[in-house]
């Protein structure tokens, strides 16, 4: 546990001595990712790629809704990443269904939807 926690605040990583780190993936997903809940993804993804996994969606779209360019690149760099992690888990299928359905949803985002495009 002791390497989930590097660069991890003292005040948080008093909270995963209480919680376990499954419950804190929940609790991210559900609230919205701080910088610690962004560092507990990636020490999930490793181990436990499915908790990171649902982190990082739940993120996607509040980033592409910023609507710069900028944002769409963190966008599309965050799709990357769970594409990556979705095929480690043997979910590759599904991860075409959840970008058909975050591309319906932003398809006047033009130049995020570009983005995309570049990742096949």
């Amino acid at each position: 546990m002791d390497r989930v926690l590097d660069g991890v605040s003292d005040s948080f990583a008093s909270l995963i001595t209480e919680a376990s780190l499954a419950k804190l993936a929940g609790e991210a997903k559900a609230g919205g990712c701080t910088a610690d809940l962004w560092k507990l993804a990636k020490a999930r993804a490793a181990q436990h790629p499915q908790d990171a996994i649902g982190i990082y969606q739940a993120r996607v779209d509040p980033i592409v809704n910023l609507k710069h360019n900028q944002a769409y690149d963190d966008a599309a760099g965050l799709v990357a990443r769970i594409k990556t992690l979705m095929g480690r888990t043997g979910k590759a299928g599904e991860f075409g269904d959840w970008l058909a359905e975050v591309r319906a949803k932003h398809k006047a985002k033009r130049n995020f939807i570009q983005r995309l495009e570049r990742l096949h």
